[in-house]
C-alpha cells in the first residue's frame, strides 16, 4: 500500500509537469494562452514545485531502496551519460546560467524517473500504472485541445492558412508507454491502446508538424512490424493483421480529411521540407563545433548553447549535433554508448518473443527520428516521457528474469 500511494504522489507531480509543460510549449508556439488556461506566472512556479518535489521523492526512493541492476549496459550507460550531461552542464552554468533554477533538477529527471520506474513497477503492479498513464494520455490530449481550440481562433482572426503547434509531441512521446499494455489485459485496456494510436494521429494531424506526424508513423509501423511477427509466433496473425490494415486505412483517410479541412495547406507542409532551413542550421552547427578549441571540442560549451552561439540564434534542430556542441565528444560517445545498447536489449526482448519487445521498438524508432530532426535529449519535459516507458519495460521484465512476482 506505501509503494502505491508513493507512486500516485510521483506520478501526480510528474502528470502537473507535464501539463504545464505543455502549456509553455504552446506559448512559445505562438499560442496565446489567456485566463482560459494556465497562466504564465503560474506555469513558471507550478512547474518549478511540481518537479521539485517529483525530485525530491525519486531521490529519497533511489537511496532507501536501492538498486540491482539486471541488464547492466542499459542502465550504467543511461547514468554514465545523464551524470556526465549534469555535471558538464553545471560546470558551465557557472559562467552562462541557467535560465531557471529549476534546470538544476530537470536534467536528472529522465535518468530518476528511469530508475524510479524500473524499481516501482514490480512493486505497485502494471495495472495501477498503466490506469496512471492513460489518465495523464487524456489530460494532456484535452490540454492539447484547448490550446489547439485557441490557436484555431488566433489562426481564422489572422486570416492565416494554418499554424504550427509543438505541443503534438507529448503525445507522441507518452504512446509507447501505452503500447505496452498486453493483449492478455482486459478488452477495455486494449481498446483504449488502439484508440490511443488512433487519437495521436488525429493530434499530430491537426498541429500540422512534420517532424511529430513522422515520428508516430514510424513509432506505429515499427510496433505493428514487432507485434505481428510475435502474434504470428503465437498463432494469432489473422486478427493483428486486420487490425493493422483498419488503423492504416483509418490514418490515411484521416491524412486525406485534414488535408481537404486545411485546403491544401497540410500537404504543402510535407512537400515544403525541401524549403526547410534545417541543412543550414546542421552546417553552421557543424562549423561552430569544428572551429572550437580542443577542450570545447572534447567536453562541450554547456547546456543548450547553440541557440546562443549560433549567428542564426537557432537550436541545432539535431540531438546529436546539440550534444556534439553541448557535451563534446565525451558527451556524443557516451550517449552513442546508450543507444548501441538500448538496441542490443531490444535484440534480447525480441529472441526471447517478449511482449514488450514491440513497445521498446516503437520507442526507439520515435527516439532516434525525433532526435534526427528535432530536440528531445536537450527538453526533459520529452526525454523523461521515454525513459518512464524504458524504466517500466526494464522494472517488469528484469522482475520477471528474476522469477519474482509481479503485482497486479
Amino acid at each position: 500500500m506505501k509503494n502505491k500511494v508513493l507512486f500516485i504522489v510521483a506520478f501526480v507531480l510528474l502528470g502537473i509537469y507535464e501539463v504545464v509543460s505543455l502549456a509553455h510549449v504552446a506559448y512559445q508556439s505562438g499560442i496565446s494562452i489567456n485566463g482560459n488556461f494556465i497562466p504564465f506566472f503560474e506555469r513558471e512556479m507550478m512547474a518549478e514545485l511540481s518537479i521539485a518535489l517529483y525530485f525530491l521523492i525519486t531521490v529519497i526512493f533511489f537511496f532507501v531502496t536501492g538498486y540491482k541492476a539486471v541488464h547492466i549496459g542499459v542502465s550504467k550507460s543511461l547514468l554514465l551519460f545523464s551524470v556526465y550531461l549534469y555535471f558538464i552542464s553545471v560546470f558551465f552554468s557557472l559562467l552562462y546560467p541557467f535560465d531557471t533554477i529549476s534546470t538544476y533538477l530537470t536534467i536528472l529527471v529522465p535518468l530518476l524517473s528511469f530508475f524510479f520506474f524500473t524499481k516501482i513497477s514490480p512493486k505497485v503492479g502494471d495495472r495501477l500504472i498503466l490506469i496512471c498513464v492513460l489518465i495523464l494520455f487524456v489530460l494532456l490530449t484535452y490540454a492539447y485541445y484547448v490550446t489547439y481550440n485557441t490557436r484555431l481562433a488566433d489562426v481564422l482572426s489572422s486570416h492565416q492558412a494554418y499554424a504550427v503547434s509543438n505541443s503534438s509531441y507529448f503525445l507522441v512521446y507518452l504512446l509507447p508507454f501505452i503500447l505496452c499494455i498486453k493483449d492478455e489485459r482486459s478488452k477495455l485496456f486494449v481498446i483504449f491502446k488502439w484508440l490511443a494510436i488512433l487519437v495521436t494521429t488525429i493530434v499530430c494531424l491537426s498541429s500540422f508538424k512534420r517532424g511529430s506526424t513522422v515520428c508516430l508513423g514510424i513509432g506505429v509501423i515499427l510496433y505493428l512490424l514487432e507485434y505481428n511477427s510475435s502474434a504470428r509466433k503465437r498463432n494469432n496473425s489473422i486478427k493483428t493483421l486486420f487490425l493493422s490494415a483498419l488503423l492504416l486505412f483509418g490514418v490515411y483517410y484521416l491524412y486525406q480529411g485534414f488535408a481537404d479541412l486545411s485546403g491544401g495547406g497540410l500537404a504543402d507542409r510535407f512537400e515544403s521540407v525541401s524549403e526547410s532551413n534545417r541543412i543550414d542550421i546542421f552546417k553552421v552547427t557543424l562549423k561552430m563545433t569544428f572551429s572550437s578549441n580542443i577542450l570545447q571540442f572534447f567536453f562541450g560549451h554547456g547546456w543548450s548553447m547553440v541557440v546562443r552561439d549560433s549567428p542564426m540564434k537557432y537550436s541545432a534542430h539535431n540531438d546529436f549535433l546539440e550534444l556534439f556542441y553541448d557535451a563534446g565528444l565525451v558527451g556524443l560517445v557516451l550517449f552513442l554508448i546508450f543507444l548501441v545498447y538500448l538496441w542490443r536489449w531490444y535484440r534480447i526482448l525480441h529472441k526471447r518473443r517478449s511482449s514488450s519487445a514491440a513497445p521498446l521498438l516503437a520507442s526507439y524508432g520515435v527516439f532516434l527520428f525525433g532526435m534526427l530532426f528535432s530536440h528531445i535529449v536537450i527538453f526533459p519535459y520529452y526525454f523523461v516521457l521515454l525513459c518512464a516507458t524504458w524504466g517500466y519495460i526494464y522494472g517488469i521484465e528484469s522482475a520477471n528474469q528474476c522469477g519474482l512476482q509481479i503485482k497486479q
